[in-house]
């Protein structure tokens, strides 16, 4: 497959596997994600985002061929930012989402037979029973209600420019569409590879339109879906216009293309809800706002929209708990036990960077003392900060390897809220806490060659990239240079990322397993890590490490450009080979692969 990156006077193409996609999105938390190989995972489709939840509208849009299949392979895809394009043996097809509508927009270079296949649910549900579609007319609109007994009702308006206005089922054109209203069960082989079922699904294949302009747009209430619609397909160009114009900087390399792409994902990902802005996590799957994901993105968000990055550290610092933890998100029973001590080292270089002012330092110095108050009372054990199992970023459990205890990086972020506390307040017993605790740190944690993962676990594992990131006063530069050396000896993986366990290790796994955590931490390679490593061994010594260094931003570069999402950069990849697996676009993958090219080239 032919792959195109389009940008004003530039544009570079590349070839790639065909079994690649797209996925497109907008501030209000809607998004699209459509595979080149036909539908293959109940969380691709159109989704359109209510209160936080994500819905699926559409399950696929395809073009059909002169036998009435569904077209499905393609040989070229085009990115331009705003849209994505695709084309196949019968034409080609666009794509894009306005920015501030729940509405979608399909055009095709010539009027052709257009297949709406419908699958309306929350993104999580899996209910087959009790769902009711209705297909009407209405003055040129075709409106579809949903009904899920009786739970919830959704409308879903049509626009097009194959038919008629005044309803007429004969156009000059020829018959303008056909209701299907067939059940089909479609088998999604995506999710078979992730471990994640359901495996396959009954979806509602609804209508063949004859059209070369179609837009829908949803809605719980049929007036505003129907409104939208309208306004929607008259003013699309000047959406596109608008999409255009709030694009980035254009690239001129296809260096500057990757970086260029993971700042267009990262502001993608920014959503707001409830008022308040956020980034999303990933998508499709965590849609939330997760908090440690938020903090270690925010770095690199201050430099693309300051204020909402500025706006989301102190909300988050407001709602650190008592015991001086935060959720994993608003709402989750989960807990993070590095979230907090991420949000206070992104408000430490946001002090560094000046671009917070003398009252939201004060904000900040108020809830770092109230944080480490709940933190020295519930979660502090012989100086060291204790977590919870599944509290880390590596929070799966197989073979009861949950992380549980005193871990490495969470004893750097204690440190380093100790260090800014000091900082911030001059108060003497920050300065203790301190010492004490970097003291203890060296002396169970620190041997010649290694930095152990846990207290009384010397298991090998790429977390003391994160320690240094956070804290590099700990050890001596020298004795990091020589921690790294010993940890790339165990964890370093060719094709440019390291392996999350130590590959001689009995639970590490060389292929992901998916939902199945047997490789999640034990051998999946997660590009934020890989990124943030990068930045370590620059720091640390950036001509020793060059040729590290290389490899870990060529393999995020390559997955931008010609895997996975086009444009993204994915959760992880398999040990084994570079592959973009996990979620297609992680906001702290991109985030961290912007701030280490930032940094290095």
């Amino acid at each position: 497959m032919r792959i195109i990156h389009s940008f004003k006077n530039f544009k570079i193409e590349k070839k790639a596997e065909a079994n690649l996609g797209f996925l497109l999105t907008n501030p209000l938390g809607d998004f699209l994600w459509f595979g080149t190989v036909g539908p293959a995972s109940r969380f691709q489709g159109w989704f359109v985002s209510s209160e936080a939840k994500p819905y699926r509208i559409i399950e696929n849009i395809a073009l059909v061929d002169a036998n009435g299949g569904e077209i499905s392979d393609f040989s070229e895809i085009e990115n331009n930012l705003f849209g994505v394009s695709r084309k196949s043996a019968a034409g080609r097809e666009t794509f894009f989402l306005p920015r501030n509508c729940h509405s979608l927009v399909y055009e095709t270079d010539s009027k052709n037979k257009v297949r709406l296949t419908l699958d309306v649910k929350e993104i999580y549900e899996s209910k087959e029973l009790g769902r009711n579609y209705e297909i009407g007319l209405e003055k040129g609109v075709l409106i579809v209600k949903f009904n899920q007994d009786n739970e919830f009702t959704v409308y879903v308006a049509i626009k097009s420019d194959g038919v008629c206005p005044n309803d007429q089922t004969i156009c000059s054109v020829g018959r303008g569409f056909e209701e299907k209203k067939e059940w089909i069960l479609r088998k999604y082989d995506y999710d078979k590879e992730r471990n994640s079922p359901p495996f396959e699904r009954w979806v509602y294949r609804a209508i063949d339109l004859n059209a070369s302009k179609i837009v829908f747009a949803a809605a719980f209430e049929k007036e505003a879906a129907v409104n939208e619609v309208k306004e929607v397909f008259e003013n699309s160009a000047q959406y596109k216009a608008e999409a255009r114009r709030a694009g980035l900087k254009p690239p001129k390399s296809e260096q500057e293309t990757a970086y260029f792409l993971a700042q267009n994902s990262l502001t993608g990902l920014v959503a707001i809800r409830d008022g308040l802005g956020g980034v999303r996590a990933g998508l499709p799957w965590f849609f939330q706002f997760w908090c440690r994901d938020e903090a270690i993105s925010l770095n690199v968000l201050v430099g693309l929209n300051k204020n909402l990055a500025k706006e989301i550290l102190l909300s988050r610092l407001e709602e650190i708990r008592q015991d001086g933890r935060l959720p994993s998100f608003r709402g989750s029973s989960m807990i993070g036990a590095d979230a907090a001590g991420w949000f206070f080292k992104r408000a430490a270089d946001f002090i560094d960077l000046k671009i917070v002012n003398k009252e939201e330092i004060k904000k900040v110095a108020f809830h770092l003392e109230k944080t480490i108050d709940g933190l020295l009372k519930f979660h502090t054990q012989d100086d060291f900060d204790i977590n919870g199992p599944r509290e880390t970023w590596m929070d799966s459990d197989y073979e009861n390897d949950t992380r549980q205890g005193a871990r490495i990086e969470i004893q750097a972020l204690r440190l380093n809220m100790y260090k800014s506390a000091r900082q911030l307040t001059g108060k003497e017993k920050y300065r203790q806490l301190e010492k004490s605790l970097a003291g203890k740190v060296r002396e169970k944690f620190f041997k010649p060659r290694f930095l152990a993962d846990g207290l009384d676990d010397w298991t090998v594992r790429p977390n003391i990239f994160i320690a240094y990131y956070v804290y590099p006063e700990l050890l001596k530069a020298k004795e990091w240079e020589e921690c790294f050396d010993g940890v790339l000896e165990k964890l370093w993986l060719d094709w440019g990322g390291l392996a999350t366990i130590d590959k001689n290790h009995p639970l590490f796994c060389s292929t992901y397993t998916g939902e199945f955590p047997k490789s999640y931490h034990r051998g999946d390679s997660w590009f934020w890590l890989n990124n943030l490593a990068a930045i370590a061994l620059y720091r640390v010594n950036s001509k020793k490490y060059r040729s590290y260094i290389e490899k870990m931003l060529a393999a995020s570069e390559n997955i931008i450009l010609r895997r996975g999402a086009l444009g993204h950069l994915a959760e992880l990849s398999s040990a084994q080979e570079s592959r973009a697996q996990g979620c297609p676009a992680m906001a702290w993958s991109g985030a961290m692969y912007i701030e280490a090219v930032e940094e290095i080239k």
